[in-house]
C-alpha cells in the first residue's frame, strides 16, 4: 500500500459533454492512487477504461444505462499496487449508478470508497433526496466496518454560512428568527421538505450526524471553510464537490483544482466543476508534501 494515498474525484460531464481523452491525459499526469469520476456517460467509459488500463489502472467494470433516463455514472479506478476486491452498485437508489461502492485490497488494510453524484433537484425533483436517504442508509449500516472514503458530486448545499453553517437547498427558503436562527414553518414530521434538510445535514452538515470528516475543512483547519466548485449560468456559485472520510484516516492536503473549469485561451473548459483531491494516510500520520 503506498505510504499516502492521492484521491482525485471529479465531475467531468461539463457543458456539451467533453471529449474523454483530454481527461484521462490530465488525470494520468497526476496519477492518483483512487479516482472516483463522476457523470461517465456510458459512450465514453469503454475509452474511458482502456487508457486509464493502460497506464495500471484497474476499473469498475462497464454498467449499460441503455434506455434510462440517467446514462452516466460513477466510475472508479484504482492504480496498482492496489486491487479492487469487489464492488457494488446501490439498489436502493432512484438511479443506481449514480452511487458506487468499492473494496480497495492494500496488501494490507482494506478500505472502502464510495463514489457519488447525487442528481439535482431540477431535473429529477425528489429522486435527489431518496438518492442522499439511500447514501445516509448505507453509510449508518457500514458504521463501525471498514475505513471508508466518501467523493463526489453532492449538488449540495445551498450555502454555508460564514460560521460554517451549512444551508441545505431544501431549506433555502427558510426565514431567519431575531436570534439568527433559521426556522422553517411548516417543516415538521414527515414533511418532503423536513427529510430533504435531515438528509443532507446527516452527511454535510457541520459537523454532520454521521461519523465523517471533511477533508478539505480539517486540512484548512476551519470549519466553515468553502470553495467554489461549481459555476453555471443558471444560478449562483457553488460548493457541491466533496471529500469525506471516517475516522481511521489522516488527512495530509487537501484542495480543488480550479483550472480544469476555467477555459484556456480559446479552448473550452474540461468540465464545469473544479477537481477535488486529497493526500490520505490509514492511520498515523502523514508527511507534507513540499510541493
Amino acid at each position: 500500500m503506498p505510504e499516502t494515498v492521492k484521491i482525485v474525484s471529479w465531475n467531468i460531464r461539463g457543458a456539451g459533454g467533453p471529449n474523454i481523452e483530454p481527461i484521462t491525459e490530465l488525470l494520468l499526469s497526476q496519477l492518483p492512487d483512487v479516482l472516483v469520476l463522476q457523470e461517465v456517460h456510458q459512450n465514453q467509459r469503454a475509452t474511458c477504461h482502456e487508457r486509464l488500463g493502460q497506464s495500471g489502472y484497474e476499473c469498475v467494470p462497464n454498467k449499460s444505462t441503455t434506455g434510462e433516463k440517467m446514462q452516466h455514472g460513477v466510475l472508479i479506478g484504482v492504480r496498482d499496487p492496489l486491487r479492487l476486491k469487489g464492488w457494488q452498485w446501490c439498489e436502493s437508489a432512484p438511479f443506481k449508478q449514480s452511487l458506487l461502492q468499492v473494496t480497495v485490497d492494500t496488501q494490507g488494510p482494506e478500505f472502502d470508497v464510495i463514489g457519488v453524484h447525487i442528481p439535482n433537484y431540477s431535473r429529477h425533483g425528489y429522486k435527489k433526496v431518496k438518492t442522499f436517504e439511500a447514501l445516509g442508509e448505507g453509510l449508518e449500516y457500514r458504521t463501525g466496518g471498514r475505513p471508508h472514503i466518501v467523493a463526489g458530486d453532492f449538488n449540495e448545499p445551498y450555502m454555508v454560512k460564514d460560521d460554517g453553517q451549512v444551508i441545505p437547498f431544501g431549506m433555502k427558503t427558510a426565514t431567519t428568527n431575531r436570534d439568527g436562527k433559521l426556522k422553517t414553518e411548516g417543516v415538521k414530521g414527515g414533511h418532503p421538505r423536513k427529510r430533504w434538510i435531515d438528509t443532507v445535514l446527516n452527511i454535510l452538515g457541520q459537523p454532520p450526524n454521521l461519523p465523517l470528516r471533511h477533508v478539505f475543512r480539517e486540512f484548512k483547519k476551519d470549519p466553515a471553510a468553502k470553495h467554489v466548485t461549481h459555476v453555471n449560468n443558471r444560478g449562483p456559485e457553488s460548493f457541491f464537490d466533496h471529500i469525506l472520510v471516517s475516522k481511521e484516516w489522516t488527512v495530509g492536503e487537501a484542495g480543488y483544482d480550479d483550472t480544469v473549469r476555467l477555459p484556456v485561451g480559446k479552448k473550452k473548459p474540461l468540465s464545469d466543476h473544479s477537481l477535488a483531491w486529497a493526500d490520505l494516510v490509514l492511520g498515523g500520520e502523514t508527511r507534507r508534501s513540499s510541493a
